[in-house]
């Protein structure tokens, strides 16, 4: 009632709150299943980071079975060599990493691009990359824009270097886009870019 008496309509805590809300809109990155989902990803996310800022991220045996040697031959063909074709930078990302240690953050907001942790040789690694199969071929939007800028600002506090997988088309256009700050957005994605001092690896 009384948020009803504010906003003037009747509306719910779902409606104000709920995962369809917050795990869009950036407030919340990941959604879990049940509770000890939602631990189990909280404890995936904090190993990658040290314990504070002043620490290096910690160092995790590569996987039995994996070797920093390996050499993945669908990373020949994975990309395609039709310029305008689309494909799959999860599954790039994956072949790349130590296996299984791919953590992605926010698959569910400013989904043209996709961001996450990994680990390479056990070390860990963030990773920026765009989503050739979003509607838009992976133009920035306002949204995509703060997710790496966000993602970019965490590894750069935690000392972790960044791998950035670069294969973008540029900023979206268009009236939504406008109205949404893209140019805002993106010259806060680029400040973020040049300030880093840690390792980006392209």
């Amino acid at each position: 009632p009384v948020v009803a008496h504010a906003v003037g309509y009747e509306v719910t805590k779902e409606d104000l709150g709920d995962w369809r809300i917050h795990c869009t809109n950036g407030s919340v990155d990941n959604l879990a299943v049940s509770e000890e989902d939602a631990v189990e990803q909280a404890r995936r996310f904090l190993s990658y980071l040290p314990s504070s800022s002043y620490e290096l991220p910690p160092v995790w045996p590569v996987p039995i079975g994996d070797s920093i040697e390996r050499s993945e031959q669908e990373l020949f063909t994975i990309v395609p060599r039709k310029r305008t074709a689309t494909f799959d930078i999860r599954r790039a990302i994956e072949l790349i990493a130590d296996k299984g240690s791919f953590f992605e953050i926010g698959p569910m907001w400013g989904t043209d691009q996709v961001v996450g942790f990994v680990r390479m040789g056990g070390y860990p690694m963030g990773v920026v990359a765009t989503d050739s199969r979003h509607e838009n071929g992976g133009a920035m939007t306002a949204d995509g824009c703060d997710k790496i800028t966000r993602h970019i600002d965490l590894c750069e506090l935690f000392n972790i270097p960044i791998l950035n997988l670069v294969d973008n088309p540029g900023f979206a256009v268009g009236i939504d886009h406008e109205r949404a700050g893209t140019i805002r957005k993106g010259g806060e994605w680029m400040v973020a870019m040049a300030q880093m001092t840690m390792p980006m690896y392209t």
